[in-house]
């Protein structure tokens, strides 16, 4: 293979140690595992937060459905733009709450250092 700089390269193989669960009883048997936990196992509170908002996402999707019927989206390309349309505003949200995320960690950090300061 050659890369548009127009050095030769070869593909290579590597291979990388991983764990995996060993337990025969756990249900993540043969599973990846790090640092000693299973990967897909988590805390009740956890796991009632995931089922609650996979809920919601599930009401939210039969509502998008029923739109299409309201909104008159006769046709799969009206659909596929909506469908776009409403995937295009989840990512520019989810961009959003990231920044902002950085942001507020970057202040609690400043916040910290300041109240540690001023501490001393």
């Amino acid at each position: 293979m050659i890369n548009a700089k127009g050095h030769k390269l070869e593909t290579g193989w590597r291979k990388i140690p991983q764990s995996k669960c060993a337990d025969s009883k756990c249900e993540f048997f043969g599973k990846p595992a790090q640092q000693g936990v299973c990967f897909d196992r988590l805390d009740a509170t956890s796991q009632k937060h995931i089922e609650s908002v996979e809920k919601y996402a599930n009401a939210r999707m039969v509502e998008v459905k029923s739109l299409r019927k309201i909104n008159k989206q006769d046709t799969d390309a009206k659909w596929i733009k909506y469908l776009e349309s409403h995937l295009e505003c989840c990512w520019m949200n989810e961009e959003f709450m990231i920044q902002q995320l950085i942001h507020l960690r970057a202040q609690v950090g400043k916040l910290t250092n300041r109240l540690t300061k001023m501490r001393k």
